[in-house]
């Protein structure tokens, strides 16, 4: 027997609250019904066929009137009261108390796969209601297991899971971001030929996506952000009105593998100007954040390519380091760490250029649409590639010149490159000499 305080009384169905905006069977009442509430209507068909997993009332107790509202009874065990005798099925309710432990029964009892993905529709159908923004953060903070594509007995938290084969509208992001997972299987989702056989029919893919990606479930790779504020050792104090490291410790939750990056992006940073000379005084970030993929020399390149296929995704460009505990005083504002470190890792030729190679950011160049073809006088620039630079914004702040903004040096070192002077303008030619 579920405890007291698990059992849900029955969700209003779709035809109650038609008889009640029909004027049926209503009637002057203290219940009030719960917005939350009404968003369960949706759900109430997938709710009938899992109900004994998730603990309602028994139907002999008869707890609704025809119009879906409270009985005298229902009313009397305080489904409002925090210690009342059952709870309101209110979906973030639901999720938190009811079908997570469901589903980790099912799981790990039963080892009964199609109630389990069961389970799983009454989620998605939650996050697809009228109000469903209570439903998404439930849903993320329980980050549901999802059946993983190394087969049906191993299920992973969404929030490690990418999408898999067949889930994805592009069959170029698809590879891409198979290639930017690599090859572990475990971080990967259930292909969708094979999810659809234990889901059936009823929702399409597009309905399952949308659903599994507000579960957690990414399509690119993830953007991890750490907030580093509070932790014992700050990464820098002063000394002499200048920054030297305090502390190399990784921040928490980023990969083991990003130490090396970490500690290079600090050195980068130290002896720069501080406003004090005590050492007392310590320095730290509001928050640090890194690309996962980007440690991967394997993934590296399909990473980069998603990144400049949409960043709208990756936004966060730079951090402030500011003094401990006052986030105003002597802040600074630097690179994040996953842009410091493609654009100072001499080795990470991961940028596509137009003729296919891979070259640094720095040997990239943003060409006027009208100035690129074989016949241009620009020609022998290694451009960007279509498809990826169309937000030039990010590929300049990541090291990418702009063919006007270009200086002496990147220019002179494009001449000696390939040892080709006459291809280039008379413009740029004096631009070299100076």
């Amino acid at each position: 027997m579920a405890p007291v305080a698990d059992i849900f009384i029955p969700p209003r169905q779709k035809k109650d609250l038609q008889s009640e905006m029909d004027g049926e069977n209503s009637y002057e009442s203290d219940d009030v019904e719960s917005e939350e509430e009404d968003d369960l209507e949706e759900a109430s068909d997938q709710l009938k066929g899992i109900r004994s997993s998730l603990h309602f009332l028994d139907d002999c107790l008869v707890v609704r009137q025809p119009n879906g509202r409270l009985t005298l009874l229902g009313r009397s065990l305080k489904p409002d009261d925090p210690k009342g005798f059952v709870r309101r099925p209110r979906a973030p309710d639901l999720i938190r108390y009811a079908i997570r432990p469901a589903l980790h029964l099912t799981l790990h009892v039963e080892t009964d796969y199609a109630k389990a993905v069961r389970l799983l529709e009454t989620v998605v159908v939650m996050l697809h209601g009228p109000r469903p923004e209570t439903s998404i953060a439930s849903a993320k903070e329980a980050d549901f297991p999802l059946p993983a594509a190394m087969g049906l007995k191993h299920w992973r938290p969404a929030s490690e899971l990418y999408f898999g084969r067949g889930w994805m509208e592009s069959v170029e992001d698809e590879e891409l971001l198979l290639a930017a997972i690599g090859s572990t299987e475990d971080k990967v989702l259930l292909g969708w030929p094979d999810f659809k056989a234990i889901a059936g029919d009823k929702r399409g893919l597009q309905w399952w996506r949308r659903g599994l990606e507000l579960m957690g479930v990414a399509k690119l790779p993830r953007i991890i952000v750490r907030q580093v504020r509070g932790r014992p050792s700050a990464p820098f104090k002063a000394s002499h009105y200048k920054l030297i490291v305090n502390s190399t410790t990784l921040p928490a939750g980023l990969p083991k593998a990003v130490e090396p990056y970490w500690h290079k992006y600090l050195q980068s940073i130290e002896q720069k100007k501080a406003n004090y000379a005590s050492t007392y005084i310590t320095y730290d970030f509001d928050y640090v954040a890194w690309i996962e993929g980007l440690e991967d020399e394997r993934c590296r390149s399909a990473v980069v390519d998603l990144i400049l296929k949409y960043p709208e995704s990756y936004q966060i460009y730079s951090a402030t380091l500011h003094r401990s505990g006052s986030p105003h005083d002597n802040a600074s504002r630097h690179d994040v760490l996953w842009v410091h470190a493609l654009r100072s890792e001499e080795d990470w030729k991961v940028f596509r250029s137009a003729d296919g190679e891979r070259v640094r950011p720095d040997d990239l160049w943003l060409v006027e649409h009208r100035e690129k073809g074989p016949e241009t006088r620009y020609a022998h620039l290694r451009n960007a590639a279509p498809g990826f630079d169309k937000h030039q914004s990010l590929l300049t702040y990541l090291g990418v010149s702009r063919l006007e903004d270009g200086d002496a040096k990147r220019i002179v070192k494009e001449l000696h490159r390939h040892s080709l002077p006459d291809t280039f303008s008379p413009g740029i030619n004096r631009a070299s000499e100076s």
